[in-house]
């Protein structure tokens, strides 16, 4: 066992079933009558997020930390911004790909080497209308696209 593993961290000891639980509790944005949530952004490097697929990501940043936080006390998703490049350690507003995903987003856990994981659901695609802030961490207006529930063959057999 690793020694800087922090065994009294109940986090740990949930099963992937009771952490994948958390994320169902937590509802989808309100749209306004345009069609629009707000939320905050959480960066991705090198990944993509789709509606109804969950996966685990590692939050580095501080600002990506904050926004994590701030959606989690108030209970809400996120967007799942995939950026354009990944090197870049401090995306601007046109470093994002212009259609994202609503996530909601599990506790996060502190990795014994210091990093945060959690667990994110895609939810919803969505299209970026404005980027409402910058700081501390990014805040964007968006469309939800609607997609049909069910797909049309193309063509018959």
């Amino acid at each position: 066992m690793n020694p800087d593993w922090n065994e009294d961290d109940e986090n740990f000891n949930l099963t992937l079933s009771q952490r994948t639980e958390e994320l169902y509790r937590v509802p989808n944005m309100e749209p306004n009558a345009d069609g629009l949530i707000e939320a905050v952004v959480l960066p991705l490097r090198d990944l993509v997020i789709f509606p109804r697929m969950v996966s685990p990501i590692f939050v580095g940043r501080e600002a990506s930390l904050l926004a994590v936080d701030e959606a989690q006390r108030k209970e809400q998703t996120v967007i799942g911004l995939t950026q354009k490049d990944p090197e870049q350690d401090n995306p601007g507003l046109t470093d994002f790909l212009p259609v994202g995903v609503e996530m909601a987003v599990g506790r996060l856990l502190q990795m014994p080497d210091g990093s945060h994981s959690a667990l994110v659901q895609g939810r919803r695609r969505v299209e970026i209308v404005e980027f409402l802030r910058v700081k501390p961490f990014i805040k964007v207006r968006a469309r939800v696209i609607v997609e049909p529930l069910t797909a049309e063959p193309r063509c018959r057999l």
